[in-house]
């Protein structure tokens, strides 16, 4: 049971002022939470059908050394004990629950490579919680996906093709990464996607602003040359002594890299770079995952590519 709980605990809302999404739901063998965007829904023992707060039912669940026993007790509420431990909690009303059902209808895709991998490298370039809603999310169209927070953009194939695009927000691809399992299969309508996750789903609401076609940015993109081994390495090192720890201001140079001058500044010379000016927000998302870089592009955007991977971004004005 802990190990379901660890799947759906990231669907329940934490902050929401509608209690009920702050609540498991169990029926027949399932067990279901959602917070008004993402649905998890996954098999679970049959201990009858109840809906519950989520945090004190875990906590309850976690204080048991072994699977407890859960039973409704004649008064209406869920008791939990396990050997010297008890707890009974308050239920609330099965039908307050929008139980969510999963898609029968719609366009089914089947991945022809893994998903999760392209994912994972894209979704720190997706913006957060920012105005242009559209840069919130991934982006698949024409079998790749695209990720953007406006400062540096990707892309990497997919291995599924929508008839239309879609833009998937990025706290739905952050949930699927973490469960960790391969899609088998995927259900897109015109407001939602169905992760098949085996006997586990996961559907998450579709945003409805389309992002703009940016195809035609990858075509003849230049990814240079070679990053030089220990480049991100090297910029972590000296990131620490940024005077200005929000903008975290790198240069290149033929003697290397070094931070901004300022009361504190650092400097490592083992690779000569061509000249450049970034922030070190940037350089991370980028070198995480470029094995190839364009920084004689500068100040023009850098090309850069890795593995099943390309993209481009700005360096600062001078």
């Amino acid at each position: 049971m802990k190990d379901i709980l660890k799947v759906l605990k990231n669907a329940v809302a934490k902050d929401s002022t509608i209690n009920i999404f702050k609540c498991l739901h169990l029926y027949g063998d399932r067990i279901q939470a959602q917070n008004g965007r993402i649905t998890i829904d996954a098999p679970i023992a049959s201990m009858g059908d109840f809906t519950i707060d989520a945090d004190r039912f875990i906590k309850a669940v976690y204080a048991c050394d072994g699977e407890p026993e859960v039973k409704i007790t004649p008064n209406g509420q869920l008791s939990l004990k396990k050997g010297s431990f008890r707890a009974v909690l308050p239920l609330y009303d099965n039908a307050d629950f929008p139980r969510v059902e999963r898609d029968a209808d719609g366009e089914v895709l089947t991945p022809t490579m893994p998903i999760l991998q392209p994912l994972s490298r894209l979704l720190p370039m997706c913006a957060e919680n920012h105005v242009n809603v559209w840069l919130n999310g991934i982006n698949i169209n024409d079998g790749y996906a695209y990720a953007t927070d406006s400062t540096i953009m990707g892309r990497a194939g997919i291995g599924i093709a929508p008839k239309k695009p879609i833009n998937i927000p990025a706290e739905a691809i952050a949930e699927l990464i973490r469960i960790g399992i391969e899609p088998t299969r995927i259900i897109v309508t015109g407001a939602s996607i169905t992760f098949d996750l085996g006997d586990i789903w996961l559907r998450a609401q579709l945003f409805n602003v389309d992002w703009p076609d940016v195809r035609k940015r990858f075509d003849n993109l230049n990814y240079g040359e070679p990053v030089p081994d220990c480049l991100l390495e090297n910029i972590e090192k000296i990131i620490p002594f940024c005077v200005d720890q929000r903008l975290q201001d790198i240069r290149f140079s033929e003697s290397g890299i070094s931070t901004a001058e300022g009361k504190n500044s650092a400097s490592i010379g083992d690779s000569p770079l061509p000249p450049g000016k970034y922030t070190g927000a940037i350089l991370r998302k980028a070198l995480t995952v470029a094995t190839h870089a364009n920084f004689a592009n500068y100040p023009k955007e850098i090309g850069f590519k890795g593995d099943n991977i390309e993209g481009l971004f700005m360096g600062m004005r001078e």
